[in-house]
């Protein structure tokens, strides 16, 4: 999916682990950003090896999504999984 925006265009795909390094530099980034008072903050290499295991432990209803610009730079991510409560009148 691509969409179009005042900062340029961005194709919306799959997260690979050859998005690894750039995954670590967006998270820890937007985290630090975000949580500025919050100590310790993680560093490159914990998140690293945290998405290394996501990856290499990728259970079936585990997903991530990027938003990656033309230019091939991620500039976010999402991620999640299917949620199952045998009490919710649903399936998530």
């Amino acid at each position: 999916m691509y969409i179009s925006t005042s900062k340029g265009r961005f194709i919306i795909r799959e997260a690979v682990p050859d998005d690894l390094e750039q995954l670590v530099h967006v998270h820890v980034t937007s985290w630090n950003a975000t949580y500025p008072n919050h100590h310790p903050k993680p560093t490159p290499e914990i998140r690293n090896q945290q998405w290394q295991q996501r990856f290499a432990n990728r259970k079936e209803n585990w997903f991530c999504f990027v938003a990656q610009h033309e230019d091939g730079e991620i500039a976010g991510f999402a991620t999640g999984n299917d949620f199952f409560n045998s009490n919710a009148p649903y399936k998530g």
